[in-house]
């Protein structure tokens, strides 16, 4: 993969983190604007314009950005594997992995223990969930600690499944493969329905997302052969982003809500990575330069920004008459805050990690 091509994954993920901040600094700004009642008649209850408007905008859904960065997950693990297939090795490939998830991760999660000092038996038990990234399998330790970590465990997960994921696709190809894992959402989808389990641990199981990283993976396969997914991937990013929204405006599709927006990601990643369109003119590359740049310091805003966003929002609220001027200043200065202190982690403890992983696998 050519660096003009890494840098537009990187500013997918650039994009993804931005889509995930805004969300939830959308839900510090307006706590419990998500529209969440059906009717009885299976419809979403939208009670207002304001509403209608925080909850139909790309912010509004911008949890969304948590599937993106699964799916470029999917891409580049897979890709590096098609690169590589014949001198590929399962040690090294974990290995880089360990070194690239697990240190920063673990000294973001030992700060946030120490912050809470809950000593307790159910305190140990959540810190030592949370070590062995299992704390998204139950509903008590999903959103404790920080809010954040449940889809650090969830990827793990998906790491340590992909070597089955390698099996299926050597059995039945990746287009099948992934058909079969597109079934197994829809089947956790219907259970969930019939059961009425609406846990979070079962909504967010492994296998549930596992279609969703597939995703990521057959765009791999296809790139790799120089071949698209689709053939005007703008068009088909349109309807499903579309789809996306009209499934959460009935009860009963809601719950399938996951599937539409894989393949917005899907798409999405390919009108990025194919489109001409960064190149045309120069604001357009100035933009994917910025996001590539905050792509790269995605995963620490990801792994700090959560717990003390509302903290800083209020600090940097200058307080005038004027409620869209303090939305504007404390948004940008607490922006600006959180990714100083990300690219500082970034490079202190991110980098360092990867590079003394790269010690260990040459020794």
């Amino acid at each position: 993969m050519t660096k003009k091509y890494l840098d537009r994954v990187d500013a997918i993920r650039g994009l993804a983190i931005l889509l995930v901040l805004s969300y939830h600094t959308l839900l510090c700004l307006y706590p419990n604007y998500e529209a969440k009642t059906y009717s009885d008649d299976g419809i979403l209850i939208i009670n207002n314009t304001k509403t209608a408007f925080l909850n139909f905008n790309p912010i509004g859904q911008g949890w969304i950005g948590v599937e993106l960065f699964l799916v470029i997950s999917g891409f580049l693990i897979h890709f590096i594997y098609l690169q590589t297939q014949n001198e590929f090795k399962w040690n090294a490939f974990f290995s880089k992995r360990f070194w690239r998830i697990y240190p920063p991760y673990f000294i973001v999660l030992l700060f946030f223990f120490i912050k809470s000092i809950d000593l307790s038996q159910s305190g140990l038990i959540d810190f030592f969930s949370h070590v062995f990234l299992i704390h998204n399998l139950s509903d008590k330790t999903f959103f404790s600690l920080n809010p954040s970590f449940w889809s650090i465990a969830l990827e793990v997960q998906l790491y340590l499944i992909y070597p089955i994921y390698i099996v299926l696709i050597n059995y039945l190809g990746s287009k099948k493969t992934t058909i079969l894992l597109l079934l197994t959402t829809i089947l956790f989808c219907i259970i969930a329905n019939l059961y009425n389990i609406h846990t979070l641990s079962f909504g967010t199981f492994v296998l549930n997302f596992w279609f969703t990283w597939a995703t990521g993976a057959f765009l791999a396969d296809r790139y790799y052969q120089n071949k698209r997914v689709f053939k005007k991937p703008f068009i088909w990013f349109s309807l499903f982003y579309i789809l996306f929204f009209v499934f959460k405006l009935f009860h009963f599709t809601s719950s399938f809500i996951l599937i539409p927006a894989t393949l917005s990601c899907l798409a999405l990643m390919e009108v990025i990575l194919y489109g001409n369109f960064v190149d045309k003119f120069a604001v357009n590359k100035r933009i994917f330069k910025l996001l590539s740049h905050i792509g790269l310091i995605s995963y620490s805003v990801y792994l700090i920004h959560q717990p003390y966003l509302n903290d800083l929002l209020n600090f940097y609220n200058p307080g005038t008459s004027l409620p869209h001027l303090n939305n504007f200043v404390k948004i940008a200065f607490t922006y600006i805050t959180i990714f100083l202190i990300s690219y500082s982690l970034h490079k202190i403890i991110e980098l360092k990690s990867i590079e003394y992983g790269k010690y260990i696998r040459k020794r």
